[in-house]
């Protein structure tokens, strides 16, 4: 599959991966459709993004389609156009107990600590998708730069 990797600062390269559609009971397989560019990502080209490490593939303002489901996944169906929310927390820490998940102790955002969406397909856990066949594949993407602003008003 086709993906985009940043090696090094201002060092973009298209690659070719190999899709493993192997799924977790909970995991979801997802077709990239449309991906934001975030302040978080330019900083990351630029070489000034603190807890940063390279090579990483970004993107994490994403809209997305189910195209598989895990056995267990009860919360979207193929064919399902969603939102991803790209703060991976532990149900242990402090924080996330607290209700705040973007928070936790352990936290791994998605094409910042991990690597992200700037490629074809991705596999996440379902319960970071929040779906709405109502808004575009753009509009969805939008979702996590919004959330970002509501919740700072």
């Amino acid at each position: 599959m086709n993906a985009i990797i940043l090696n090094k600062p201002e060092q973009l390269e298209h690659i070719q991966l190999d899709l493993d559609t192997k799924l977790k009971p909970d995991e979801a397989l997802l077709k990239v459709h449309r991906i934001g560019i975030c302040g978080t990502d330019m900083h990351a080209f630029r070489g000034n993004q603190p807890f940063f490490s390279y090579p990483r593939i970004l993107g994490h303002e994403l809209g997305v389609e189910v195209i598989e489901t895990g056995n267990s996944v009860k919360n979207v169906v193929v064919g399902d156009r969603c939102s991803v929310e790209p703060y991976f927390n532990f149900g242990s820490d402090q924080a996330v107990r607290r209700g705040k998940t973007n928070c936790g102790e352990n936290i791994s955002v998605f094409g910042v600590h991990a690597d992200g969406g700037m490629r074809e397909y991705i596999k996440l856990p379902s319960r970071y998708l929040h779906q709405s066949n109502k808004l575009t594949y753009e509009q969805l993407a939008l979702i996590e730069p919004l959330s970002i602003g509501c919740h700072a008003v």
